[in-house]
């Protein structure tokens, strides 16, 4: 572990005065509030609510003056905060990994620690609901003195883990880790190097819509910091941009002027306290005037102020000068001016925002060495008077399944007190409101579980992959800079299938010959009822004649007129992954045609047709003249001459004639009596059976409703003997619907 040294020298608040373009008025922004913290010096805080009961709490590990520890805090709210005993192992490293993720989105906050615990440690200790926290052994390099972060760099959905640092031999391990689940983290081959004494950090900077890596500190070829493009596949891009090396300090990433693009904010040894404005094409320029000297220093962004811009906080020191704890406001206008709140510096600790007492204004936490050398957490109230309020959120949920993942898209949530810079934070889960696929670290309310930024940066949209079949639920919330969460957005759902079974379309069910009244055209009942999917999926139906691109009707069951011919009719039907299609011809003849079809039967079936044929020609003479009575006259003269004369010598021929002259005489006689409903019930496989009676002929149609206002068609009713009709609704259960039958006109 590096040596440090006390500088025994008195507070100097004009320490960074280079890196502002001039004090601004503010007021005193926080108050110190006493604690019974046990003062470290090289560990880490972090705010997170372990507990799931809307408040913040605090992981804190690091050396005190007499042991190493880790602790976590309970925050019991009214400033007041109790150790829970955990159990965890102390661990102690400058730069410090000890870090709060749900690594197994389970919906509570898990520990990843890494440091000096007697030997290096590096590993992830699962909570289990109620604050008792399990080692997992998850078989990553143990090291110290390094630093790690959480993030989806594959875009599967879990949080995966860069963890790296030196050991107690001086050698650097570690480096990416994919989750892939059950607590197994496995490594990654990359070309990311290796660091102590630094820090990473995940973040979005080209919106591309993977993470991207910034890392500094003590690498085998000496200090550095570099960022590190996503170029999926596990592959990431040195950008050799020009930072300064980063020693003993942090980078982060945050949009400190809200213009859509994720900046640098760099503090160390070698760089002083720096911030880097990212212009979108892949470079970063550094602010005029934003360089001091420094070492042992940490920095993290928050806007604290709650003017929709971000601020920070240092703490740190240089060769020669006393340490220093700070703020910076933002002007919105490029520069930064300290805001001294009247207190002695620290070094060789860290500081973390967060709005602990829920009021609406981030106070923030600091560890380390005051310049006496006495170890400190110090724990700070935001006393100004605005309150953030927390941002709206997204709209217009979208999503697009391609191959075995998604497209998520949402319209960008508001902020009253915040202009642009918004981050966005996704939840996906295989029930509703769950997050075991994306875990969102949020309560269902959108209360914030960590004080960071959401999940998916500034964008607008996010790509899920290499997901397993099924139904997946997701929403989106916005977060401001102050950490603050939206409600989430109402939830949407999609599913993925990468091995579908094609869904098989079939228009059989309708009837292939219709009778015109008119002798221009006729309703036909389109019926894809015989329809079938394999996998059990909702099919949507889609109908189209004759080859056009405008569909002609929707629905398992439709109507539709058809001019007088033959008709091309092709039914498409969908599971939302395949397609299939089935094209049956439909004929639409004339009163006239089908007596002069029926009068070709005869002629060729029945050997003596005389009477037969001269009763059609009657009936055929009689339409001619638009006389339809004297035609349905003639037609039921021909039915009872068959009855009479075929019938004994071949029945089956008899039915046919006899069937063909009643549906001539059907079209001709239009409407039919009203159908009657007899009774409902469920068959033993569960179907509702609906049984009517009716006059014979017509085709009846079944309608269902569970309002008695919208009416659905389900089906067409299949005739029985004795002038009764059935229908089977596979999709409905004795009492769930309404049922009517309808005439096809």
């Amino acid at each position: 572990m590096r040596n440090f040294t006390v500088i025994q020298s008195a507070f100097f608040a004009g320490l960074l005065g280079a890196f502002v373009s001039g004090p601004r008025a503010l007021g005193q922004p926080f108050v110190e509030v006493l604690n019974s913290f046990p003062g470290v010096v090289y560990g880490a805080v972090e705010w997170g609510d372990f507990d799931n009961d809307d408040d913040l709490d605090l992981l804190i590990s690091g050396g005190t003056s007499s042991n190493v520890l880790t602790r976590v805090y309970r925050n019991d709210r009214g400033g007041n905060f109790t150790d829970i005993k955990a159990g965890l192992p102390g661990v102690v490293a400058l730069g410090g990994g000890s870090r709060w993720a749900d690594f197994d989105g389970d919906g509570d906050l898990d520990v990843f620690l890494m440091g000096d615990a007697g030997t290096p440690l590096s590993d992830l200790f699962r909570n289990d609901g109620r604050g008792v926290f399990t080692r997992m052994n998850a078989g990553l390099a143990q090291a110290y003195t390094g630093a790690a972060a959480w993030g989806d760099f594959d875009n599967d959905g879990d949080l995966d883990l860069f963890a790296s640092g030196q050991n107690q031999f001086g050698n650097l391990l570690g480096g990416l880790y994919r989750n892939d689940g059950n607590g197994v983290f496995r490594p990654v081959a990359t070309s990311i190097p290796s660091a102590s004494y630094g820090s990473v950090c995940w973040g979005d900077y080209d919106r591309d819509g993977d993470l991207d890596l910034l890392i500094g500190g003590m690498t085998r070829d000496g200090a550095t910091c570099r960022v590190y493009r996503n170029d999926g596949e596990g592959q990431f891009a040195d950008l050799r941009i020009q930072l300064p090396p980063l020693d003993n300090g942090n980078a982060t990433w945050g949009d400190f002027n809200n213009d859509g693009h994720d900046d640098i904010l760099l503090i160390g040894t070698f760089s002083g306290a720096r911030v880097y404005r990212n212009d979108g094409n892949g470079s970063f320029l550094p602010l005029a005037g934003s360089f001091v000297e420094g070492y042992d220093c940490w920095a993290a962004w928050g806007d604290f102020d709650n003017d929709g811009f971000l601020d920070f906080v240092a703490e740190g020191a240089r060769n020669g000068q006393p340490s220093f704890l700070l703020a910076y406001r933002y002007d919105g206008t490029a520069a930064f001016n300290a805001v001294n709140f009247s207190t002695s510096g620290l070094l060789a600790g860290q500081v973390a925002w967060a709005d602990y007492e829920g009021d609406g204004h981030l106070g923030f936490i600091a560890t380390g060495l005051d310049n006496l050398g006495k170890r400190w957490t110090r724990l700070f109230r935001n006393v100004l008077p605005n309150r953030n309020i927390a941002p709206t959120p997204p709209g217009n949920l979208s999503s697009a399944v391609v191959g075995g993942g998604v497209d998520l898209n949402w319209r960008p949530g508001t902020d009253a007190e915040q202009t642009g810079g918004l981050t966005y934070n996704v939840r996906v889960g295989r029930s509703r409101g769950a997050g075991d696929v994306v875990p969102s670290q949020s309560s269902a309310s959108g209360y914030r579980k960590i004080a960071q930024f959401g999940n998916v940066g500034q964008n607008l949209g996010w790509r899920l992959t290499n997901l397993t079949d099924g139904v997946y639920y997701w929403s989106v919330q916005s977060v401001d800079n102050g950490f603050a969460g939206s409600s989430f957005a109402a939830e949407q759902s999609f599913s993925v299938r990468r091995t579908n079974n094609p869904p098989v379309a079939d228009a059989t069910a309708t009837f292939p010959l219709v009778i015109s009244v008119n002798s221009s055209n006729a309703s036909v009942v389109l019926d894809g009822s015989r329809s079938s999917d394999l996998d059990g999926d909702a099919l949507q139906y889609v109908w189209f004649a004759n080859g056009t691109a405008v569909p002609l009707a929707t629905g398992i069951v439709a109507v539709a007129v058809l001019p007088v011919g033959t008709n091309s009719i092709t039914l498409r039907v969908s599971d939302g992954f395949a397609q299939a299609q089935q094209t049956i011809s439909v004929e639409i003849i004339t009163t006239s045609e089908a007596v002069n079809r029926l009068i070709l039967i005869v002629t060729e079936d029945v050997e003596k047709q005389q009477a037969l044929v001269a009763a059609l020609s009657s009936a055929l003479r009689a339409i001619d003249r638009s006389n339809p009575t004297v035609a349905i006259h003639q037609l039921e003269n021909f039915q009872n001459k068959v009855r009479f004369q075929v019938a004994p010598l071949d029945p089956a021929l008899a039915a046919t004639l006899i069937q063909d002259a009643q549906e001539i005489i059907d079209a001709m006689n239009g409407a039919p009596s009203p159908a009657r409903i007899m009774a409902i019930g469920r068959r033993a496989n569960g179907e509702t059976h609906v049984e009517f009676s009716a006059m014979n002929g017509p085709i009846y149609l079944i309608e269902a409703s569970t309002n008695l206002v919208t009416w659905e068609k389900v089906g067409v009713a299949l005739t029985c003997p004795d002038g009764r009709f059935e229908f089977n609704d596979a999709s409905g259960t004795p009492g769930s619907r309404f049922y009517r039958v309808v005439v096809v006109p």
